[in-house]
């Protein structure tokens, strides 16, 4: 772990093909809420490495608790459980979301 205003890389973590998952964990009601969250994706330097494929497609389901008008990002280790869903950002409830 970096101290604060210092700086660390983890070099194993970057080896390979890999997808990892960031997200804030300071004021995560607010910052999740407002879209600070998303996918790393890591893939090996040389592209002969790389594994061959059609498509690419990245799928984040984010877990949300509607109360009283707020919308939080669901914390079940803290008892708030998920009352709907969104898959890469849209809410699949309303059909205006294109």
């Amino acid at each position: 772990m970096a101290e604060p205003s210092a700086c660390s890389v983890d070099t194993t973590l970057l080896e390979g093909l890999r997808t990892f998952f960031y997200h804030s964990h300071t004021e995560v009601d607010r910052q999740q809420a407002l879209g600070l969250y998303g996918a790393l994706l890591i893939q090996p330097k040389d592209p002969a490495q790389r594994p061959r494929v059609d498509q690419e497609l990245l799928v984040q389901l984010q877990e949300w608790n509607e109360r009283e008008g707020y919308t939080f990002p669901a914390m079940p280790m803290e008892g708030t459980l998920p009352n709907f869903f969104t898959i890469n950002g849209k809410d699949l409830r309303s059909p205006r979301q294109g």
